[in-house]
């Protein structure tokens, strides 16, 4: 969960909501939905803010409060994040376009950058 979390926060630039966030869920969630947690909160914080992810959690809870065998409880997390965090055409697009997946694909593929012809 430690890595998961450096992770996301160093790649969204994000690291003190996530941590903060991503904090409170291990403190009050028990630990097999601390994973899909996680990584939901990355995504929520990146589609819009903080306060939509403390939405998230507040949903989750509601849920966790009626399932005490957690089955349904991570379900409902997996699919409520991807709900939460529809990918339109535009949103697509914006994450097409970050600097940070050039990067990657420049050297995962070990290629170089493009030098301008003139």
């Amino acid at each position: 969960m430690e890595q998961l979390k450096a992770d996301r926060a160093h790649a969204l630039g994000l690291a003190w909501a996530i941590s903060r966030l991503v904090g409170r869920a291990e403190e009050e969630f028990p630990e097999s939905l601390q994973r899909t947690l996680g990584e939901a909160l990355g995504r929520l914080i990146d589609y819009q803010d903080a306060r939509y992810a403390r939405g998230y959690l507040a949903r989750v809870r509601a849920v966790l409060a009626a399932d005490p065998d957690l089955r349904v409880t991570e379900i409902f997390a997996r699919r409520l994040a991807v709900w939460m965090t529809y990918e339109d055409a535009i949103r697509v697009a914006d994450l097409k376009t970050r600097r940070s997946r050039f990067e990657r694909i420049r050297r995962d593929h070990g290629a170089t950058k493009v030098r301008s012809c003139t």
